[in-house]
């Protein structure tokens, strides 16, 4: 049965053996769910491509909600084989359900914990970034 490999460590993963060393891999497809925008994928994909010939990516990309809610739903008969760039509160979910496969990619000890899964070795998941969602402001000014 496959498991879900989760989405961040093994983009760290694909990422390191893209920038670090080189992965010798047979000839195959992968299905990648991604919630990436385009613009990040432009860079992503075409690094992956170029370290790893071999492997033809099937990109389905859509929303974050929709990412998640096709990788719940085939739980039992998972139809991806990677999933890149999912919120971790998702990743959090798929975890909790046991869907997950633990990756340790070269250099994890360098990703700070708030960025990585701390609960698991191997870890579950690895953040690639993080951003502000709200900012807030107290608007009484004293003088």
């Amino acid at each position: 049965m496959k498991k879900w490999c989760n989405a961040f460590a093994c983009f760290i993963g694909f990422s390191m053996a893209i920038g670090f060393y080189p992965v010798v891999a047979p000839a195959a497809d992968l299905t990648v769910y991604t919630a990436l925008e385009d613009d990040e994928l432009a860079i992503y994909v075409p690094a992956f491509e170029k370290a790893h010939p071999e492997i033809k990516l099937n990109i389905v990309r859509d929303s974050t909600g929709i990412v998640t809610a096709k990788i719940l739903a085939e739980k039992d008969n998972p139809v991806a084989d990677v999933v890149w760039g999912t919120p971790a509160t998702s990743l959090l979910i798929c975890d909790d359900l046991g869907m997950l496969e633990g990756y340790n990619p070269k250099g994890v000890e360098k990703v700070k914990s708030g960025m990585k899964d701390t609960k698991n070795d191997p870890v579950r998941w690895v953040g690639i970034k993080a951003w502000v969602t709200g900012i807030v402001g107290n608007t009484i000014v004293q003088e």
